[in-house]
């Protein structure tokens, strides 16, 4: 059985966007909380990872809303400066170098954007 919860909608995103969302989920079974990387590549796909760098687990944003590198090309951690691909999350420069982001897959329903609480990796979110 599907636990689908909404994140966001499709028109909260412009192009080449990244939205950090700050998500809690609670039910009978489990109480977790996660931060999500949401973007747009600029072509229109959206991919979604949680926002946690391999190297020492913190948030990449420096500031809501705030994912990308000076050029708008990567995506960069706020700690070490490591870079990562925004279409795999695949580290090309940093401390992580050759690791990648944890991705979060997405249900995308008319404008809606959801995502399955019960695909996540539940050893890398917190629990309350």
């Amino acid at each position: 059985m599907s636990r689908l919860i909404k994140i966001s909608e499709r028109s909260a995103l412009s192009t080449t966007a990244c939205l950090t969302l700050d998500i809690g989920y609670r039910d009978s079974v489990m109480d977790v909380h996660f931060d999500i990387l949401l973007l747009n590549d600029g072509s229109g796909k959206l991919v979604a990872y949680l926002n946690q760098c391999p190297h020492t687990g913190v948030n990449l944003n420096w500031q809501p809303n705030q994912c990308f590198d000076q050029e708008q090309r990567y995506l960069a951690c706020s700690l070490h400066g490591a870079l990562f691909q925004p279409e795999d999350g695949f580290c090309v420069y940093g401390p992580c170098r050759g690791q990648s982001l944890v991705s979060v897959a997405l249900v995308l329903d008319g404008d809606s954007i959801l995502i399955d609480v019960d695909a996540l990796p539940m050893d890398k979110l917190s629990s309350k």
